[in-house]
């Protein structure tokens, strides 16, 4: 009797074994199923500088509607790499629309140049002035400047005369300012600047365009810039330029203004056009209709 009563212990011991390890593997089949991803993540392309992942974007062939334009909520208001889609750009424009999305004069953004095209850029709201919106818009590329070129931009235009010139013409001046082995800037002397712009449709297509003198003090010699507007595109051109051996001053003067063309007698002018002065030189330059150029005509 004793011998069948330790066979029973053994067998209730082996019992409780078997289900100890059941039980045990239960356990750690539901750990294991809770820890794994139900799914695979959705890949991810990692901005620099401790940014969010972004899912990828492709790039675009042209600029899409402004509605289609979005990206996630979570790009760092303070995001400055060097690499990826994003490039810093600075509000230089005025316009209606740049009020109403309450963008001002020297503003960052961010713009993507994937999904920009030569005449409009796609640009991040909310990354200059924190106001929590990061969806992409559509802006007209002459309201933006890259960033490292805005001090430069600021520093020139500051005076009242270059202020109201547009973007499209303030970029041409920027960047055209080297000619006959003489660099050329705008005069930062308020009184100068003053004679150093001119305005008139010179070249009668009913748009305004603009005449800039442009200096090196160092010579004392300046070039001067007609800039027309085409008519298609109403972006800015360099229609005319010449360098002259002393400091230029300009103005315009109203078509049949009465000059000298090639005779002794003044006569009407055609259409408006520009007077340039120095020392000791008057000079008329107006647009021939017939050559398609500027020719310039001394006056007595």
């Amino acid at each position: 009797m004793r011998k069948e009563t330790e066979d029973n212990n053994g067998s209730k011991s082996f019992l409780y074994i078997i289900v100890a390890i059941v039980i045990l593997t239960v356990a750690a089949f539901g750990v294991y199923r809770y820890q794994k991803p139900k799914s695979e993540p959705t890949p991810f392309a990692v901005l620099p500088d401790s940014t969010k992942n972004l899912p990828m974007q492709s790039k675009k062939d042209s600029l899409p509607p402004e509605d289609s334009l979005s990206i996630p909520s979570t790009l760092p208001i303070d995001y400055d790499g060097d690499n990826g889609p994003w490039v810093a750009y600075r509000i230089i424009g005025h316009s209606d629309d740049l009020t109403a999305r309450n963008l001002r004069f020297g503003d960052k953004v961010w713009v993507d140049d994937n999904q920009s095209d030569e005449s409009h850029k796609a640009v991040l709201m909310g990354a200059a002035r924190n106001q929590g919106s990061n969806s992409l818009i559509r802006l007209n590329a002459d309201l933006l400047i890259e960033e490292y070129r805005f001090e430069k931009y600021k520093t020139n235009f500051s005076l009242a005369p270059f202020a109201t010139l547009s973007s499209g013409v303030k970029k041409i001046l920027l960047d055209d300012n080297y000619s006959d082995g003489n660099t050329y800037s705008l005069t930062q002397n308020e009184a100068r600047a003053k004679s150093a712009v001119a305005f008139g449709d010179f070249d009668e297509d009913g748009l305004e365009d603009v005449a800039v003198i442009i200096d090196n003090n160092e010579k004392q010699i300046s070039r001067l810039l007609i800039l027309c507007i085409n008519k298609v595109t109403q972006q800015p051109y360099i229609a005319f330029a010449e360098n002259y051996a002393d400091k230029m001053r300009v103005r315009s003067f109203k078509k049949n203004a009465k000059i000298y063309m090639n005779t002794s007698e003044f006569v009407p002018a055609p259409r408006e056009g520009i007077i340039a002065t120095a020392e000791d030189v008057v000079l008329a330059i107006l647009y021939d209709m017939q050559a398609q150029k500027f020719k310039t005509y001394f006056q007595e």
